[in-house]
């Protein structure tokens, strides 16, 4: 093709100030499957090895118990409520 033939088909791209170029987000149900695979994924601390790694260990040992206990009452109040 000859320059003038490809200025003629070639269009430059529409550029505002007010649009973003990014990635439109993803939806909140694909966000969510991604956070559930890596957590289910993430290995686990090991009590094994260095003073940090312990205590990286305590932490995911300590958050879980919290998380899980979280959890639970929450199904507590939601059956309470459903019950009642």
């Amino acid at each position: 093709m000859t320059p003038a033939a490809l200025s003629s088909t070639h269009k430059e791209p529409d550029v505002s100030a007010v649009t973003s170029s990014a990635a439109p987000a993803l939806p909140v149900r694909v966000r969510v499957r991604h956070a559930v695979e890596t957590v289910r994924w993430a290995p686990a601390p090991r009590w094994e090895g260095s003073f940090a790694d312990r205590m990286r260990f305590v932490a995911y040992l300590g958050g879980s118990m919290v998380a899980w206990t979280l959890a639970g009452v929450g199904a507590a109040a939601i059956f309470g409520a459903i019950l009642r």
